[in-house]
């Protein structure tokens, strides 16, 4: 896939769509296709269905030291079909985290952003806004998501880094209420989301299905804004809807696939760094009411 130093295309949505028409087939006759290349997203995803159906997976051979080192079936609580030495990552990849509640986003967002450390050219801005992107989708993640059982799965996190191809992929996989749901809960998006795309409208600044609650909205605004100031790539998909915001070209439709729950996918060009600050500088000013200037808050504190 890889030959020299050529840039790692960025994910199209019908990719997407297709592996999950792939795991609808999977799980219903127990065959189905596998792509010739494997990314993050396709690992999170096929986690979360055998996950939601309690079973076990079975892949073509030449893909289980892959797959069990990026850590499928450790989120499956069941043994890899093969054993491997866990060599250091080395700033390469974030095997998959389950993500079961709220007391987990601190962590393995800095878990997941600390794969770029040691990573050629990546800045500490760059490490920033990765911790405060992961820190609000990941906590979106928990409070959108089901909790009528102890052990519900909540969704899955992964992360890989391609330092030849230039790319780096972080993908969220949930199963929860999804995004038309969530925006439905918000009285005031009633009428907007009668005739447009729920996905889009959750990019906006400031929209959430909770206007009173303890989650601002800003997760999938601030990852948008940095995907457009990247050029890299975000696919937010759910239901049967996508927004896609690739290479600066943005698309809103809808999918011949159903996912029940929330796929975000975000990849970026590992050369040029993220700029938190300037996403937060092209933002509307606070409320004059707040008593609150945003230069005043630090990076933590803007989704508290």
């Amino acid at each position: 896939m890889l030959v020299g130093e050529v840039a790692l295309e960025k994910t199209k949505v019908e990719e997407v769509s297709w592996w999950l028409s792939q795991l609808d087939l999977l799980f219903g006759t127990e065959r189905a296709q596998i792509p010739d290349f494997i990314k993050p997203f396709h690992i999170a995803c096929l986690a979360v269905r055998a996950r939601q159906a309690g079973v076990n997976v079975a892949l073509p051979k030449d893909l289980d030291t892959y797959a069990t080192r990026m850590g499928l079936w450790d989120v499956l609580d069941m043994p890899a079909p093969v054993a491997i030495a866990r060599m250091p990552a080395a700033g390469r990849f974030v095997e998959a985290r389950r993500i079961t509640s709220d007391n987990q986003v601190h962590g393995i967002s800095l878990e997941l952003s600390s794969m770029f450390h040691r990573s050629r050219g990546i800045s500490d801005e760059t490490i920033d806004s990765i911790q405060i992107m992961l820190s609000e989708l990941l906590g979106n993640c928990c409070a959108h998501s089901p909790r009528t059982q102890e052990e519900q799965v909540f969704g899955v996190t992964i992360g890989q880094s391609w330092a030849r191809g230039g790319l780096a992929q972080l993908c969220i996989v949930d199963c929860g209420m999804g995004i038309r749901n969530s925006l439905s809960h918000n009285e005031q998006l009633v009428h907007r989301l009668n005739v447009e795309n729920a996905c889009g409208i959750a990019t906006e600044y400031g929209v959430t299905g909770k206007p009173f609650g303890a989650h601002s909205g800003y997760g999938l605004t601030f990852t948008n804004d940095l995907t457009s100031q990247n050029r890299g790539c975000l696919l937010v998909i759910s239901g049967d809807e996508y927004y896609s915001n690739r290479c600066g070209v943005v698309r809103t439709s809808k999918l011949p696939i159903h996912w029940d729950g929330t796929i975000v996918i975000f990849e970026w060009n590992i050369n040029v760094s993220l700029d938190a600050r300037q996403v937060y500088d092209n933002w509307p000013d606070p409320d004059s009411d707040s008593g609150v200037e945003l230069e005043e808050l630090d990076y933590g504190d803007i989704f508290n």
